[in-house]
């Protein structure tokens, strides 16, 4: 028994130590964690701060990009505007050219006119309905043309801001 009591002051000394050790461990467990979560938070902060900046930036040039095609656009709209303005102008002028034309007749002549052999056709024996309907299809080939060229130029230019 004697043994035992000789080894009791050393059991607690023991278990006081190691009381110590586990206080020490668990205290420096705690401020460990404390300090990778303050970390994370910084750098979670800093992260988001940057990614903010970046948005920012990235949503400017996307306007200043937006601005230059709808001006470019709106550019190439005026232009094809005009040009169906002057094609309207030009229609307008060669309509009235046709009405010192004679109208169609309302039969057909009884008998066929001589062959007159000719280098090409001008059309010069149109009637007036005949010579207006094909000067307004003209005029509307050129300006759905006009609305085509006015498509692919306006796509060109998307294209290119898009690069």
């Amino acid at each position: 028994m004697q043994y035992w009591l000789s080894l009791k002051p050393k059991l607690i000394f023991a278990g006081l130590v190691l009381a110590l050790f586990g206080i020490l461990f668990g205290t420096h467990k705690v401020l460990v964690y404390r300090a990778v979560g303050a970390a994370v938070a910084e750098t979670k902060a800093t992260l988001q701060a940057q990614y903010n900046q970046k948005l920012l930036e990235a949503s400017e040039r996307a306007r200043e990009r937006e601005q230059a095609m709808v001006s470019s656009a709106e550019k190439i709209r005026k232009e094809k505007d005009a040009q169906i303005a002057s094609l309207n102008s030009r229609l307008g002028s060669a309509l009235d050219g046709l009405r010192q034309r004679p109208p169609r007749a309302d039969s057909p002549p009884k008998e066929p006119p001589a062959a007159i052999p000719r280098a090409g056709a001008t059309g010069a024996e149109l009637s007036r309905e005949d010579a207006e309907f094909l000067v307004r299809e003209a005029a509307r080939a050129d300006s759905l043309r006009t609305a085509l060229n006015q498509c692919y130029r306006q796509y060109d230019e998307v294209r290119k801001g898009l690069k």
